[in-house]
């Protein structure tokens, strides 16, 4: 073998090494552009669910919100028409013991009044009563049952034409029922303002997110 011969078998070692190294630096760039092109696809695409979740769950605490305007109307309405005094019922009446040849005298004290339902019905009816809290939810369906109650027994009363025993047992519910009824708007009211206090924090970080869901400051890829 001559040194034409080696000189060609040196060459050719060369160029195939020049080959394989110029292949493998192609195919880190070609994985490297693929990388970058799926990062570039699936960032725009994990911003856009993102700011869809946040939009729809800002718009529930907004509509929770918007009920508890509702419903602190409504109950600020019925405690101030427990406070009227034009339509209270007050007496007194003299009660025989059964047991006994004693005596005793009873109070009647009570509202002649139908208090409104409308704002708690037609949040129970949207479906949205759910996005209270399980204590909210049961403070205030404790209280509406009492004030339904309280309204069919008033409804009932007006339809008596004289004084009957019957009356004066729905009457006597009724002078238990009410304090009963005044305890719950104040414990209602107490956790209405704690879901309003509740929706205006998380108002207030979700609109922190949704202006860092703005990814504009990142880094462009392959730029």
């Amino acid at each position: 073998m001559n040194n034409s011969d080696i000189q060609i078998i040196r060459e050719l070692q060369e160029t195939k090494t020049t080959i394989k190294e110029t292949s493998s630096s192609t195919l880190e760039a070609a994985n490297r552009d693929v990388i970058l092109t799926l990062l570039g696809i699936s960032v725009p695409v994990t911003v856009a669910i993102f700011l869809f979740w946040l939009e729809q769950h800002t718009r529930r605490k907004n509509t929770i919100r918007r009920s508890c305007d509702t419903i602190m109307r409504e109950l600020r309405e019925t405690r101030e028409a427990l406070q009227n005094e034009e339509r209270r019922i007050h007496r007194y009446f003299f009660k025989d013991s059964s047991l006994s040849n004693a005596t005793s005298i009873q109070e009647i004290d009570y509202r002649n009044i139908i208090m409104i339902t409308d704002a708690y019905n037609s949040i129970l009816d949207s479906a949205f009563f759910t996005e209270f809290s399980s204590d909210t939810q049961h403070i205030l369906s404790a209280l509406y049952n009492r004030i339904e109650i309280h309204n069919r027994l008033v409804i009932s009363i007006s339809q008596f034409t004289e004084r009957t025993q019957k009356m004066l047992e729905y009457e006597l519910y009724l002078t238990e029922l009410e304090p009963d009824i005044t305890s719950l708007i104040f414990h209602s009211e107490g956790r209405v303002i704690s879901e309003m206090h509740t929706s205006s924090l998380q108002s207030k970080l979700n609109e922190k997110l949704r202006l860092k869901g703005n990814f504009n400051y990142l880094p462009k890829y392959g730029g």
